[in-house]
């Protein structure tokens, strides 16, 4: 464990890392569907001297099994760090399959942010088929199967672009340009037609993995846009027209 991070389990097993604390605004990060609070050890540090805080899902890495892998109780996993940490005014960044998730905390806590990042993926969240199961397994031998089949009964189908709507923070909306980002060109039309302060970056290059070819752009650009919201002659400048991002 690098010096630089400190550990912690949340009363219901939530296996925590993060920066040390800091004056400026913490930066909570959600990774994607197999990631943990150890695969985003190195993206905590990146947002240095930022408090960055990183968890690992219910079942995943070190945190406790519970029943329940919907997106609605994984929103709950979220919200327990939160009040464990007593988080303010933060920014949560959400990178692809937690994307929903932070969509609805976002909606149900809007008093607690400052910035909401997306990283390329829609806000909805889909099912997945059986072989999903078989799949994920051979990847990823050491998550637990009781996850794995958790994820693929509880996570269904759902739209969560009204969620979006009204939301009194802006929205930074990171997405590749590669064959394989998950956002179309459909998915950009949506956010701007149901976010009022949208922030949209182009991560030139990259696919889904936006950490490919560059590991420390993705943050960079939260960082940027971070900084930008902490200057107050500038604050409300975050609209992006549609037609310069199709």
């Amino acid at each position: 464990m690098p010096s630089q991070l400190n550990e912690f389990f949340t009363p219901a097993g939530i296996h925590v890392l993060s920066t040390p604390s800091s004056d400026l605004i913490p930066v909570v990060f959600l990774g994607g569907i197999c990631w943990t609070a150890e695969t985003a050890r190195n993206e905590l540090l990146r947002y240095r001297p930022h408090q960055a805080i990183a968890f690992s899902y219910r079942g995943h890495g070190q945190s406790a099994f519970r029943e329940g892998l919907g997106i609605h109780e994984l929103k709950k996993d979220l919200l327990e760090v939160v009040e464990t940490m007593a988080l303010q005014k933060f920014c949560l960044v959400a990178y692809s399959f937690s994307v929903p998730v932070a969509i609805l905390f976002s909606r149900a806590h809007s008093d607690l942010l400052k910035m909401l990042v997306l990283m390329d993926y829609p806000a909805e969240s889909r099912e997945r088929p059986l072989s999903w199961v078989s799949e994920v397994q051979a990847a990823l031998p050491t998550m637990d199967i009781r996850t794995i089949e958790g994820l693929q009964q509880d996570i269904t189908q759902q739209e969560f672009w009204k969620d979006l709507q009204g939301l009194p923070f802006p929205v930074l909306l990171l997405h590749g340009t590669q064959e394989d980002s998950r956002i179309a060109p459909v998915h950009l039309q949506k956010y701007h037609q149901h976010v009022d302060r949208l922030l949209v970056e182009k991560m030139e290059g990259s696919g889904h993995n936006l950490w490919q070819p560059d590991p420390e752009a993705p943050s960079r650009k939260v960082l940027q846009h971070l900084h930008n919201i902490m200057r107050p002659e500038q604050s409300g400048e975050f609209s992006v027209p549609f037609p310069d991002d199709a």
